[in-house]
């Protein structure tokens, strides 16, 4: 009852790794999409088509976030803050080294989403969605990296629907997380900046419907023998 995820995750690793020592490249997914590609949505439907196969895949995403605080102390907010990539001045952070009795940088918060990110990918099986995920795990060679995009107009209609913002307001959210997210990958990335060499394969969700994202999905994993 007291063991965090991230401790979960490790014993699950360590089990494996003593079951098979010869598997040490165990298959995960990371999906990482521009704002308004619906990319939950895509984990779960890939989710239950894995399900469908008799395979047990996990999906981490928020529970990301919530390990790292939990590991670090800190509140769940603040870790969201710095893993969107918020900008800080330097009177931010003296603030809040002392207003917060237990306060962490946030270059260690990311080293910390880094080392969850990492635990998740190694236990295998798992589907993660954001937080950086094609970049943190980029040496690893068992990843398939799916990228989602959509030209703006696509993505904005989403967010109006889903969200009931208006038109204005969808655009400034969306330009406000894309910039965010490309610059949390970023910091990740050691290939010149382009992150776009991450991914193994894009799919523009204007032209091509979730249902076919899947399909083509699960043909690579058969293709690579992960499943049958």
């Amino acid at each position: 009852m007291g063991q965090t995820l991230l401790k979960v995750m490790v014993d699950s690793f360590e089990r494996k790794s003593a079951e098979d020592s010869k598997q040490k490249n165990l298959p995960f997914i990371t999906i990482s999409r521009e704002h308004g590609c619906q990319g939950n949505t895509l984990a779960h439907m890939l989710h239950d088509a894995l399900a469908k196969q008799n395979h047990v895949w996990d999906i981490v995403n928020k529970e990301i976030l919530h390990e790292t605080a939990r590991e670090l102390n800190v509140s769940a907010d603040h870790v969201r803050k710095v893993a969107a990539g918020l900008d800080r001045t330097i009177i931010d952070e003296i603030i809040n080294s002392f207003s917060v009795k237990y306060y962490k940088s946030d270059r260690k918060i990311r080293r910390t989403i880094a080392m969850v990110v990492e635990t998740s990918a190694q236990a295998g099986n798992v589907i993660i969605v954001g937080r950086g995920g094609a970049a943190i795990t980029r040496n690893m060679t068992s990843g398939i990296h799916i990228r989602l995009t959509a030209p703006i107009s696509y993505r904005l209609g989403n967010l109006i629907e889903s969200k009931g913002l208006s038109r204005e307001e969808a655009f400034a959210l969306l330009s406000k997380v894309d910039l965010k997210r490309y610059k949390f990958q970023r910091d990740f990335t050691k290939v010149g900046g382009d992150t776009n060499e991450l991914f193994d394969i894009s799919f523009d969700c204007s032209r091509v419907k979730h249902e076919e994202i899947i399909k083509m999905i699960m043909a690579l994993l058969k293709e690579r023998g992960i499943v049958g």
